[in-house]
């Protein structure tokens, strides 16, 4: 296992991380909606060139792994908040909380379902209309189990 230092990692970051969330556009669904103000803050400071966090952030997102990190001497520290953001970022777009406007891989749960229009249309129709690719009636292979 390597281990990085923590200011190389760090730094690493500083650069990164206003390239990636000037870049894209990121929509959630509403438990990542603090996840969300606290990207909007970070954007906010990184147009404006600001060093410091505004006296409030967003916090409800802050995982308990993350707090003493985040929460050093009753304040909250710049850095580990950035870090915090960004390890929360790549965790939501995993589980799909967060998507990516316009992505194939990172995008919105709900596109990966029946387009409304095509449920109406099927909607109504008896169990044996069914415009699935199926030859077999479902009323013949679904038995119910035995208990032995």
């Amino acid at each position: 296992m390597r281990v990085v230092p923590k200011t190389s990692l760090l730094e690493t970051n500083h650069e990164r991380d206003p390239k990636l969330l000037s870049t894209f556009e990121f929509l959630a669904s509403a438990p990542a909606k603090p996840l969300m103000k606290a990207i909007e803050v970070l954007r906010e400071m990184n147009a404006s060139g600001r060093r410091t966090l505004p006296r409030e952030v967003p916090t409800a997102f802050i995982k308990k792994r993350w707090k003493r990190l985040v929460y050093s001497q009753g304040r909250i520290d710049r850095r580990y908040y950035k870090l915090c953001v960004m390890a929360e970022l790549r965790g939501r777009l995993r589980a799909g909380d967060v998507w990516v406007a316009g992505s194939r891989q990172y995008r919105d749960f709900e596109d990966y379902l029946l387009p409304q229009t095509a449920f109406d249309r099927m909607d109504g129709r008896r169990e044996d209309e069914t415009t699935l690719a199926s030859t077999v009636a479902p009323s013949r292979t679904s038995n119910p189990r035995r208990l032995s």
